[in-house]
């Protein structure tokens, strides 16, 4: 059962991705995961993400995906993020809203993209983005992800 996440969901969104996208997303290097102990500022360093799905689930643009037959536990997450283009702003840049909270995370993905230029590609001053997408293990391979694309 797909449907949008809502702020009273942010701890059990934070925790879903402590266990399935952090452990395993490059993003681990600045972002340390619940296992990581030894690490003294792990806290502080896991609060920007903390901050991000606070962010998206204040809007409604998080597709989440809920198991009925395992008492509507968590099974995959999607957190999209809006960009939109000011009157003030070059076509190259998107706008970051003054470094919000999750800014660290958008530059850092972004930054793998970089040269497309979606506002203009498209000729539009909005655009949805796919930001993180994350899976529970025991629900891989049942067409989550594909779904949450399609209805984003």
């Amino acid at each position: 059962m797909a449907n949008i996440g809502r702020p009273r969901e942010i701890q059990e969104v934070f925790d879903f991705l402590q266990r399935y996208f952090l452990p395993s997303t490059p993003i681990r290097q600045v972002t340390p995961c619940s296992d990581d102990a030894e690490d003294e500022h792990a806290p502080a360093k896991q609060l920007w993400i903390l901050e991000l799905v606070k962010e998206s689930l204040s809007m409604p643009f998080t597709i989440m995906v809920r198991d009925p037959a395992a008492e509507n536990r968590l099974a995959a997450v999607l957190i999209n993020t809006m960009q939109e283009r000011s009157q003030s702003q070059s076509a190259d840049e998107p706008v970051d809203s003054d470094r919000s909270p999750g800014w660290l995370a958008r530059s850092f993905l972004s930054s793998l993209s970089q040269g497309i230029d979606i506002f203009s590609l498209y000729n539009t001053d909005r655009v949805l983005g796919i930001f993180i997408v994350s899976v529970g293990n025991e629900y891989g391979r049942l067409g989550l992800a594909t779904k949450m694309f399609q209805l984003s």
